[in-house]
């Protein structure tokens, strides 16, 4: 009962984040079973978490950086259980979705914020924030081109016939200003890097391979193994130690890692191009 629940819970995934997986999600889980049972909404257990990551965000700023640790924790253990709480009571919502996409974003707005306010490196925190926020945009949208280019289903929409339209739109508005034009981009972006450097090729087939060599899975297990759970217990680690400034230099470094993938995958579709 316990193993077909807790796979039950899961989000199916090209690759898996580790540290999620083996960690806060089995701990995630037992939350789940507690919840379960008082039939409580997923959606307020999102609004709950948001606010404790918004509340770690002040305690970082105030200096208070064990307890923030702490709560960031907490926070990134129910932010893995509102999903598995959904999908383990059927009750995945566009409203969840969307609520649970923009409740991260205000947090980790928040964080970054509190981390400038401590270490007075404001310019430094905003360019991480802006990373950090590209950072899980392009995995979001990496693995939809993956699933894409390979025919796969990718998040199917729950019917929201029952949901509050109003709160949903608010949502979706919000989605759209944000985050819309961030996967516009970046899907944009890697077509074109495609196109201007393969898509010349006569032969049809070998294109076809390259682009498979492109939008590949290894670049995706990077990439979720950079993705928010692990991001969050490193800003924990980070904190616990003293050292918040070392956080945002991460940070800058994921960047990086993501220009090395992305000259990778290049690499990999000209290695097919040529035979």
């Amino acid at each position: 009962m316990f193993g077909n629940l807790f796979q039950q819970s899961l989000k199916a995934r090209p690759r898996v984040e580790y540290v999620s997986e083996y960690f806060f999600r089995p701990i995630a889980h037992l939350c789940v079973l507690v919840l379960l049972p008082l039939r409580v909404a997923p959606t307020w257990l999102v609004v709950f978490h948001t606010c404790l990551g918004v509340l770690a965000s002040v305690l970082i700023a105030g200096g208070q950086l064990i307890w923030a640790a702490a709560l960031i924790q907490i926070k990134t253990v129910l932010d893995n259980a509102d999903g598995q709480l959904a999908r383990a009571s059927n009750m995945t919502s566009e409203t969840g979705r969307y609520l649970d996409t923009e409740g991260d974003f205000i947090v980790n707005a928040a964080l970054f914020a509190g981390l400038g306010a401590f270490t007075g490196y404001w310019g430094i925190a905003l360019l991480a924030f802006a990373v950090f926020t590209l950072l899980l945009s392009i995995d979001f949208n990496w693995e939809y081109q993956y699933r894409t280019e390979r025919g796969e289903g990718f998040r199917a929409s729950p019917d929201s016939s029952r949901e509050n339209q109003v709160v949903l739109r608010g949502l979706q508005h919000f989605y759209d200003i944000i985050f819309k034009p961030q996967d516009l981009w970046i899907r944009r972006v890697a077509e074109m890097r495609f196109a201007a450097l393969y898509a010349r090729h006569p032969n049809a087939d070998a294109r076809a391979a390259a682009r498979l060599a492109y939008f590949d899975a290894d670049s995706l297990l990077v990439l979720a193994n950079l993705e928010l759970s692990t991001q969050l217990l490193i800003l924990g680690i980070c904190l616990v130690l003293g050292a918040p400034i070392v956080f945002l230099w991460f940070v800058l470094l994921c960047g990086a890692v993501v220009l090395l993938l992305q000259l990778r995958r290049e690499t990999r579709a000209v290695a097919v191009l040529r035979g």
